[in-house]
């Protein structure tokens, strides 16, 4: 069975039903008030939209300052759900 590992973070996640679970990179400001790279853990749900697309409802989410505790804590609490892939990057709309 496989898992979500450093080396495929940023296009793999675990899918149950309406579910998934995903790794995501984010910034943060340390003490000092300088950026710091950290990482989420984020439990979302597809919805149906007005418009009769699915959106994601981001329904719970962690904080992690390394990613390897991330994959970690990703493996332990949804390691038994279904492992996929995306074919694609995906990004919000602004950034393509």
């Amino acid at each position: 069975m496989g898992k979500i590992t450093e080396e495929n973070w940023d296009y793999a996640y675990y899918k149950k039903s309406s579910y998934e679970a995903f790794l995501s990179i984010g910034g943060d400001l340390d003490s000092c008030g300088a950026p710091d790279i950290c990482y989420f853990v984020t439990l979302s749900r597809a919805i149906r939209g007005a418009g009769g697309g699915e959106l994601g409802v981001d329904l719970q989410q962690r904080h992690f300052n390394s990613l390897d505790h991330a994959c970690d804590y990703l493996n332990a609490q949804y390691g038994t759900w279904e492992l996929q892939f995306r074919l694609e990057k995906e990004g919000c709309s602004k950034c393509h």
